[in-house]
């Protein structure tokens, strides 16, 4: 209802979710949320963890408008720009 009665007022309304993988709170919002932007963080995510998390909940990658790369280390990600386009490293982002 919350939600609802923001959307009378706001156009836009941004929510901070708990991570996605172990934790199923995020996923029950499916049913209210418009959209989701996951924040990943640099030189901590696995790519395939982040993979394996996004397959495992459609309902959220379906909605998935992009990722947030934060705590980027600019030196390194330059490093690897080339290489990679999300500048990982050793099977992290």
């Amino acid at each position: 209802m919350l939600i609802e009665q923001l959307r009378e007022t706001y156009e836009y309304i941004i929510i901070d979710l708990p991570p996605l993988g172990p934790v199923a709170e995020v996923r029950g919002t499916a049913g209210m949320i418009d959209s989701y932007v996951q924040v990943i963080e640099w030189g901590r995510s696995r790519k395939n963890t982040v993979r394996q998390q996004l397959l495992g909940a459609p309902e959220i990658y379906e909605r998935l408008l992009g990722v947030v790369l934060n705590k980027v280390d600019l030196k390194e990600f330059s490093r690897h720009e080339t290489l990679d386009a999300v500048g990982g490293q050793n099977g992290y982002y």
